[in-house]
């Protein structure tokens, strides 16, 4: 889960985990100085989130119309802004910005037209403070973010913090293994609940030291509410100098039936 990942629009078309992004006009400015490092971003003309249609794998349970609904006047068009300050302190890395524009995540609302039932995205203003910060020590990672919203649905926080060890040199010191361990938070409730609101995700990353570059990553989310799973495995090896081949599988299992 990356909440503080919030300037470029999610593209669940390509994939499903959320990682494939879609980008929008925007102006960068960086600062770099002895305090630190600041990215201020200025955008507009919005991009609407892909969702897989009537054939899509995966797709939502009734098909999202095109048109949208946007709670600013200016529709897609709405000027946007973004800061961010980061800084290396030791073994920290840390990261404190500021969101402000049209949220990247939509409300989907029921309604019957004339080619039957569909789900309508309303996007609505969004102001999000962020704080991110990693620890690396040894052979131990440690991450947190953190968010808090002033949104449609009111104010919200969110956090997610993982932790990762890697055991080097297994398996006669061929490959490297990387425990990974995360808990997920949100306090956002009903009809606006994410699906990560109060789950725990355990998993595993497989590196071996071949030219080829073989890895294997996989992990299971628990929903600690209900005990539903979702388990993802991502698999990929370079092909000679030309190509590469990937292996991505989502399971779902004991999914609760709301």
């Amino acid at each position: 889960v990356h909440l503080v990942d919030v300037i470029n629009q999610t593209d669940l078309v390509e994939n499903a985990d959320t990682e494939d992004k879609l980008g929008q006009p925007m102006v960068q400015l960086t600062l770099l100085r002895d305090w630190g490092m600041v990215d201020l971003y200025l955008m507009t003309g919005f991009r609407k989130r892909t969702f897989g249609g009537g054939e899509g794998r995966l797709r939502p349970p009734l098909p999202v119309a095109d048109n949208a609904r946007y709670e600013a006047d200016l529709n897609r068009w709405y000027p946007e802004i973004a800061v961010r300050w980061s800084q290396i302190l030791g073994d920290f890395d840390v990261g404190v910005a500021h969101f402000s524009g049209v949220s990247r995540e939509p409300r989907l609302t029921a309604e019957v037209g004339t080619s039957g039932p569909r789900l309508v995205p309303h996007y609505d203003l969004l102001q999000q403070t962020s704080l991110d910060v990693q620890l690396t020590r040894g052979d131990w990672l440690a991450k947190l973010e953190a968010v808090h919203r002033d949104g449609v649905d009111g104010r919200s926080s969110a956090a997610v913090a993982g932790l990762e060890y890697t055991l080097f040199g297994i398996l006669s010191t061929i490959a490297d293994l990387g425990v990974v361990a995360e808990a997920q938070f949100d306090s956002r409730e009903a009809p606006f609940s994410p699906l990560a609101d109060n789950d725990v995700a355990l998993g595993g990353r497989l590196t071996l030291n071949d030219v080829q570059g073989t890895a294997v990553l996989a992990f299971t989310a628990i929903d600690t509410d209900n005990g539903s799973r979702f388990t993802s495995v991502e698999a990929d090896r370079r092909l000679r100098s030309s190509g590469e081949i990937r292996l991505e599988a989502r399971f779902f299992s004991n999914v609760d039936a709301e």
